[in-house]
């Protein structure tokens, strides 16, 4: 492990308290510590996201997780080896997976968007392609990621195993990536906007509706709508000016309500108004 690696994150499984299967009572408890060397120069950290504990588990290549298992239920030193883990990270705030977009990764570039790196038109090497049961690069060194490479992932035309190409990708997959880049990497997107105007006609994507944003990042007096009327991000809170609740304990007049939402929360986009320049999106 890198001398300079972190210990960042975890993740506790403790048996007793699952109740969403049914656990054998031979299970053991397990514990994970995510150690990472790149926390630093990470976007997705600063985000509060990780992409190491997604559904599919990618190597980072700064990240290492390292294992450790416990006991049965059924074991005496059960509970205290739980206890012991919980005191070990109380007080330390658990990091989310991350969405399926593109970070910058210290020296590298996140790119886990589907079936790109099957293309034979992008530059890569054969072990970083993948294959139909395998993800393939996840990875792309950031001076790799030029221009005329993001223009060859646009471009890709992958095939399935059986032959054909996949459609869905074109359809689906590359307008997300280009909306992505424009949001998170706008200073390529633009040039490549200005190298390759023909092909960003196709895909520039100016219709946010229906996309899910981070409240934070909204223009300040945004509209946002609501049953009894339009509520306002202020740029510190969400104004309600009149607001009407069933759990109040007497029968109120006109309520003006605030809230302060919390770093991740975000709302879905019903009118383009309500997107800016500084505007992040989850999806």
């Amino acid at each position: 492990m890198n001398k300079d690696s972190r210990f960042i994150d975890y993740r506790l499984f403790d048996p007793s308290r699952s109740s969403l299967f049914k656990i054998k009572a031979n299970e053991r408890a397990t514990f994970r510590r995510l150690y990472c060397s790149g926390w630093d120069r990470c976007q997705a950290y600063k985000e509060h996201y990780c992409p190491m504990w997604n559904l599919f588990p990618l190597k980072c290549p700064y990240g290492k997780i390292v294992g450790e298992t416990g006991y049965t239920r059924r074991a005496g030193k059960f509970y205290g080896w739980i206890r012991s883990k919980r005191e070990l990270v109380e007080g330390m705030t658990q990091l989310q997976q991350a969405p399926k977009r593109v970070f910058l990764v210290g020296d590298y570039i996140y790119f886990p968007y589907s079936y790109w790196n099957l293309a034979q038109s992008v530059p890569l090497e054969e072990k970083d392609r993948g294959g139909f049961f395998g993800s393939g690069i996840a990875f792309i060194p950031r001076e790799q990621f030029t221009v005329d490479f993001f223009q060859a992932i646009v471009e890709a035309r992958p095939h399935a195993m059986m032959g054909g190409e996949i459609t869905s990708y074109q359809l689906e997959e590359v307008p997300k990536i280009v909306l992505h880049i424009e949001a998170w990497f706008p200073e390529l997107f633009y040039e490549w906007e200005k190298k390759y105007p023909e092909t960003a006609a196709k895909f520039v994507i100016r219709n946010h509706v229906g996309r899910s944003a981070i409240i934070l990042t909204l223009p300040v007096g945004t509209k946002i709508p609501h049953k009894h009327g339009d509520m306002v991000w202020d740029g510190k809170r969400i104004i309600i000016d009149d607001y009407d609740s069933a759990f109040c304990p007497i029968r109120p007049g006109r309520t003006k309500l605030l809230v302060e939402p919390g770093t991740t929360a975000t709302i879905k986009i019903t009118n383009n108004d309500q997107v800016g320049p500084e505007t992040k999106f989850i999806d």
